[in-house]
């Protein structure tokens, strides 16, 4: 029965894990949208794969280089425990240049922290940026409400493993079996039917 608790709560962690979306890239406006409303924060980096800046070598190494910085961020224990949303968006296109515009983001790349759907003021960095900076801006912005949301959340699976220990428990407690018997010194009954039966003491 050990085992069985043992591997639910394996289980319950490691799905956990897996539903977790550490980097996105913005699909379109609508989804741009979706996106934020769906996390508790974001960090969104802004930044132009046009043609144009494709066919110069050395912006197209930078553009690669920074989108390397921003995904290995992303899988930072910490940041991802916290589901904080690494969000790009290639103003490439014409709706999501718009949303930078919206944004007044004139500079590419630019990145800017949000909670929600609302961007905090001065919570951005404009120009190519390093790893060290860029986790200085998540930092000093999010810190507080990450520390938070952590400890909920680690709330949150202490109630759900102890949930699916008692479930465990419980159904270690059904198993074929039939007549009367003796257990852990008092006398107990069972009833069955088909071969199956549960027993309380």
């Amino acid at each position: 029965m050990k085992k069985h608790i043992r591997w639910v709560g394996m289980a319950f962690m490691c799905v956990t894990v897996l539903l977790v979306a550490r980097d996105k890239r913005a699909r379109s406006d609508r989804s741009f949208s979706g996106d934020l409303a769906k996390s508790p924060y974001a960090i969104v980096m802004f930044y132009d794969k046009s043609k144009e800046n494709m066919r110069s070598k050395p912006i197209k190494q930078s553009i690669t280089d920074m989108e390397a910085v921003f995904e290995s961020l992303s899988k930072d224990p910490e940041y991802s425990d916290a589901d904080l949303l690494f969000l790009k968006v290639d103003v490439a296109r014409d709706d999501l240049r718009s949303v930078a515009s919206h944004y007044t983001v004139q500079l590419f790349p630019t990145f800017m922290i949000f909670i929600g759907d609302t961007p905090i003021k001065q919570a951005r960095i404009s120009g190519f940026a390093s790893r060290a900076q860029l986790q200085n801006l998540i930092d000093t912005s999010l810190q507080t409400r990450i520390n938070s949301y952590l400890k909920e959340k680690d709330a949150a699976r202490e109630r759900a493993l102890q949930r699916a220990q008692i479930r465990a428990y419980n159904r270690a407690y059904w198993y074929p079996y039939g007549g009367w018997g003796w257990g852990y010194g008092y006398p107990y009954g069972g009833w069955g039917y088909g071969g199956y039966g549960f027993y309380g003491w």
